[in-house]
Formats: structure tokens, sequence, C-alpha cells
């Protein structure tokens, strides 16, 4: 397919309600054509209130456990899934 002929894809932002108010201008994922990028999320994602306030979970393995668990939030409110 030429350049010029490249189908053209709207950006659809996704941050879920499930997950607090992503910090600063950021997206949580964005979705484009068939395609979902997921950005910025971490263990803190989940918690609400001024990020300096927001405390992370003691663990490394409870960290990425969290983290890894608002990135399927994510996922699941784009249609898809870890899996």
């Amino acid at each position: 397919m030429s350049r010029g002929t490249m189908k053209k894809h709207t950006v659809i932002p996704l941050n879920p309600p499930t997950l607090a108010d992503p910090a600063g201008h950021f997206d949580r994922a964005v979705r484009i054509g068939d395609w979902v990028f997921v950005s910025g999320t971490s263990a803190l994602t989940n918690l609400s209130g001024p990020l300096a306030d927001r405390v992370l979970p003691d663990s490394f393995l409870e960290q990425a456990n969290t983290t890894f668990d608002n990135i399927e939030k994510v996922l699941e409110h784009a249609g898809g899934s870890l899996a």
C-alpha cells in the first residue's frame, strides 16, 4: 500500500473509570484501529488523590501484581484481556 493510500485511523484515548485519573496529560492507553497501546500504568494507577500522597505497596511483588491488575483493567476497558 503506498503512503498516499494508507488508511487513517482515529486515536481513541482509553481511561477506565475503575482507575484513578491519569497524572498529567497522559492517557492509560490509546486505541488506533485494532491496536491498543498501553502506557503510564503502574502500581499507583488505582490510587486516587495527589500523586505525591499515593503510597506504593511495600514489596516489589505486590507492586508488580498491582501493576498487572491495573493493565488488565485497561485492556478489559478496551474489550481485550491479558490473554
